[in-house]
């Protein structure tokens, strides 16, 4: 596994292993306005990679529920910017 992209709820407590067993860079996509993964949820994730010294990019999209890769105004977005850095990453 070369990229992850981690979208509206891949969060540390639904990796038993913690971010010890993540190796590849991760992509957080999040709306900030998502009722199911609360945003501190995710922030808690991303402090915990980079505590763990992962490689990791986010994209809090402001105001955006839950499922924004399915979202009707920031759907194509968040697509256009998860392809984006799995283009990049597995070129490396």
């Amino acid at each position: 596994m070369k990229a992850v992209v981690a979208s509206s709820g891949y969060i540390i407590s639904y990796l038993p292993i913690g971010v010890q067993g993540l190796v590849p860079p991760v992509l957080i996509l999040l709306g900030t306005a998502d009722v199911v993964i609360p945003l501190q949820d995710a922030r808690r994730f991303e402090n915990a990679l980079r505590a763990d010294g992962k490689q990791v990019e986010v994209k809090y999209y402001e105001g955006v529920p839950h499922e924004i890769l399915n979202d009707p105004k920031w759907g194509d977005q968040s697509r256009a910017d998860a392809v984006e850095f799995l283009k990049r990453k597995l070129a490396e």
